[in-house]
């Protein structure tokens, strides 16, 4: 072990590694899968991530070829791969089990029936960090669904009734449906535009808005865009318009979602998201603009409003 390195040669593969940080193969695969768990907590982005994190580990080909090391290039890819379907397997088994963590977080408030006076107020305060759902997003559709019609009402029949049973009550009982939409849970209705609509101008700028964190938690009930800018422009350290006190956000919705430990990226989606707004990444800043995509054409309800059982959307994205 001298020279400051050791060397590792097997029949597959022919590498020099620093032996400060890496003694073995296994060390590698070790270190690797505990960045792994790190990027599987970014949603957004995680498999760039993870294509970026294995091109940045200290692993040198030696210069002078030997048997088998035509096969190193082989056994990265190999890794990567592996990576990849971790990711991916990790991401489907945290869309099926989002049900069993919100039935795990208890309503704060004791409330019979959920209603314009205390349903959205009840369910963000109760909402709690956790590593599979990090915002709970009442859509603009949703909250029409209490503040403008007026006709959104679901009894909770449960003692101690969870966040889980509140959404399951909604959701049976109202027009508003739930969609997971990893690592975003969005109470909606068919008026609602899943995704949301980001244009990038500038990549350099986007992949900085990426690597940056929001506040650890963010409550927004019922909160106009002059409240949520400044969060924003603070934690993206980036220019967020419309500015504070502009003409331009007077048509934006009201936001209404509790968050925890979300990317910056994250944060721009669900800000959009909840704001029934469109944005722009440019140089130095971020636009957003009301979105155009889905004018509603008629805002009367329907006819027999009183016998609604829309279907319950489990975990479908």
């Amino acid at each position: 072990m001298t020279g400051g390195v050791v060397k590792f040669a097997r029949e597959s593969c022919n590498f020099l590694f620093d032996r400060h940080e890496f003694t073995c193969q296994e060390t590698i695969l070790f270190q690797f899968n505990t960045h792994l768990s790190e990027v599987l907590l970014m949603g957004q982005g995680a498999r760039t991530q993870a294509v970026n994190l294995l091109k940045a580990l200290p692993i040198h080909r030696e210069r002078t070829p030997r048997p088998g090391g035509a096969f190193s290039d082989s056994w990265k890819a190999t890794l990567l791969l592996c990576g990849v379907l971790f990711i991916w397997e990790s991401e489907m088994a945290n869309a099926a089990s989002w049900p069993e963590t919100l039935a795990c977080m208890p309503l704060h408030t004791e409330a019979h029936q959920l209603n314009q006076t205390n349903c959205v107020q009840v369910m963000l305060s109760s909402f709690q960090s956790n590593p599979v759902v990090k915002a709970l997003i009442f859509m603009p559709g949703a909250t029409d669904e209490f503040y403008m019609f007026g006709r959104a009402k679901a009894e909770l029949s449960t003692g101690n009734p969870t966040l889980f049973d509140a959404i399951a009550a909604l959701t049976n009982q109202t027009y508003i449906c739930a969609t997971f939409r990893p690592p975003l849970l969005l109470l909606h209705t068919k008026d609602d535009l899943l995704e949301p609509d980001a244009k990038i101008h500038d990549q350099r700028a986007a992949d900085r808005i990426r690597q940056a964190r929001a506040p650890a938690h963010i409550l927004c009930n019922d909160r106009d865009w002059d409240y949520l800018q400044p969060i924003l422009r603070w934690s993206l350290k980036t220019e967020i318009k419309p500015w504070r006190n502009s003409r331009d956000s007077w048509h934006f919705y009201r936001h209404s979602f509790a968050a925890c430990n979300l990317t910056g990226w994250e944060a721009l989606e669900t800000a959009a998201l909840a704001g029934k707004t469109s944005f722009t990444i440019r140089r130095g800043e971020v636009v957003f603009e009301v979105d155009r995509r889905s004018e509603r054409k008629n805002l009367k309800p329907p006819k027999n409003d009183a016998q609604a059982t829309p279907h319950f959307v489990e975990g479908e994205s």
